[in-house]
Order: structure tokens, then C-alpha cells, then sequence
């Protein structure tokens, strides 16, 4: 069969549109976050093991969050959960990678992202997604026609380059994963190629206050959610202390939450004691202050 290369841009929402194209960029039409992943994020949350629920149930509940949107947002998305994964204490890193669907016999079907990934003005052309130790994250494969399967959600696969379960991936280190009847073989891209994306763009260097925002909001639910009644007990035993500290400042405070246009999280605190006997609307990140 022939290996087809198809390469879509990830569209940023500041800035002006490229308009200078290249012409080794075909496109193709992206998939949606797939209605699914609601489900199987309440899965996740009632059933995954302490040293992998926050890992896993970030990324489903973002995947939640935009359900039925086109999935070409790479940047935001894995900008969001990184920044959502450092306010829970988490040690994440934004990587470049590029993406081959194999047949079940090994034989590559697609291919997307580059090795030499670019910017032209507010879209990113390339692929990326969020290394945590031990664990490879990736928000968006459900823009890939091949791999939008519905339900299937983000993929979080394992780092296989090192005897060491908390090993981060390398320059040139591959990651495998199933999905559907089809393998999936992500390769790290190098540094340069990092430094190529980190630096192109001013809201991956400087403080994002778009995305460090949906990741407050982000955060912010699944502490809600981990206070449940079923979950709160695993939650108790991450290994990540922040987590652990932030369940006994919010404790039993109300969430609220103001809708905005269009969907979305909208605007998200808990009402914590003033100390006076009233109550005063706090954002998880001032929690943390």
C-alpha cells in the first residue's frame, strides 16, 4: 500500500493567518472529540489505580470538555493539559513528535506531523504532545481520519525506552500503542526540532494567560470530581502531594461555575470561609498561594 503524508495546521486562536503557503503541505479533514470519551472518563475516574488517576483523567476530561469540536488543536490542547499537569505537581514537558498508523501486520498506513516541525505566523505545522515521566500523552489523535474511532478518547501510552518506569522519552525514542485494528508508532522528535517550536511562537515562551486559565478550569473540575464519594479514597494515595494538600484546603467547599457563550468550562472556584463567617470565591491556583 501506498504510505500516504498528510499534514494539517493546528490553529491558534491569536494572531493573524498565515497566508504564505507551502506546497508540500497536503490537508486533510480533521475528526472530532468523539461524544465517548464522557463515558469512559467516568470510567477512569471510578476505576483507574492511584499512581495512574490523575494521569489518565486529565486528558479525558479535556477530551470531555470539547466533545464534538474538531481535534486539529495540538498547541492549545497539550499547552492546557502540560500547564494543568504542573498546577497538580505534576513534572510535564511539551514534545514534538511525528505520528504513523500501521496495519495490524506492521505495514505503515499514514503518516502526520514532521520532523521538522514550523510556524508560520499563528499555525503550528507539526505535531505535539505532552511527555510526563514514564508516560506519553496525546490529546488530539482523534484528528487523524484513521483513528477517529468514537470512545477511543486521547491516548496515553507508555515510555518503552528505559528499564526505568519514570524514564522520559528521548530524541528518537518510539512509543507503540493499539488503536482499534490499527498500531499507532509515535517517534520523539529531536531537540532541535523542539527548540524549532518552543521559540516560534511567544505563548510557548512567555506566561500564557489563555491557556494557563483553561488549565486552572481544567484542574478545578477534576478536584471536584476527586472529592467524590468512590474516589476520594484513591485519590488520597496519588503520588503526588499537591493533589493530596489540595483535597484538604478545598475539603467540602461548594464549586460554582459561570457558563459562558458558546460552551466550554466557563468560569470555575469554590467558595472557601473568609474566616469571618462568610464565604469568598477562590480559583484553585490562589489555593496554592
Amino acid at each position: 500500500m501506498t504510505k500516504k503524508s498528510r499534514r494539517s495546521p493546528n490553529r491558534q486562536p491569536r494572531g493573524p493567518r498565515a497566508t504564505a503557503l507551502r506546497s508540500d503541505r497536503p490537508t486533510f479533514t480533521p475528526g472530532r472529540f468523539g461524544s465517548g470519551t464522557t463515558e469512559a472518563a467516568g470510567r477512569i475516574l471510578a476505576l483507574a489505580p492511584p499512581d495512574a488517576l490523575i494521569e489518565l483523567a486529565l486528558p479525558f476530561l479535556l477530551c470531555t470538555i470539547q466533545v464534538g469540536k474538531r481535534a486539529n488543536v495540538c498547541v492549545d490542547s497539550v499547552l492546557t493539559l502540560h500547564h494543568a499537569y504542573q498546577l497538580l505537581g505534576l513534572d510535564s514537558e511539551v514534545w514534538p513528535v511525528t505520528l504513523e498508523v500501521l496495519t495490524p501486520s506492521g505495514t505503515p498506513k499514514a503518516s502526520y506531523g514532521r520532523k521538522d516541525p514550523y510556524w508560520e505566523g499563528s499555525s503550528f505545522y507539526g505535531h505535539c504532545l505532552v511527555e510526563l515521566p514514564g508516560r506519553t500523552v496525546d490529546p488530539t489523535i482523534q484528528q487523524f481520519p484513521e483513528l477517529t474511532r468514537q470512545g477511543d478518547g486521547p491516548f496515553v501510552g507508555r515510555t518503552v525506552d528505559s528499564s526505568d518506569p519514570g524514564a522520559r522519552s528521548r530524541p528518537g525514542a518510539i512509543i507503540y500503542g493499539q488503536r482499534g485494528d490499527v498500531m499507532v508508532r509515535y517517534t520523539v522528535c529531536s531537540a532541535e526540532a523542539r527548540e524549532t517550536m518552543i521559540s516560534g511562537h511567544p505563548m510557548m515562551t512567555s506566561p500564557d494567560p489563555v491557556h494557563q486559565r483553561s488549565a486552572v478550569m481544567l484542574a478545578t473540575l477534576l478536584m471536584d470530581a476527586l472529592r467524590s464519594e468512590g474516589i476520594v479514597e484513591r485519590a488520597r494515595e496519588v503520588p503526588h502531594q499537591r493533589v493530596v494538600e489540595l483535597l484538604d484546603v478545598i475539603g467540602d467547599a461548594p464549586m460554582e461555575n459561570r457558563p459562558v457563550a458558546g460552551g466550554g468550562m466557563g468560569d470555575l472556584w469554590f467558595n472557601m470561609p473568609d474566616g469571618q463567617g462568610g464565604m469568598v470565591p477562590r480559583h484553585l491556583d490562589e489555593l496554592l498561594q
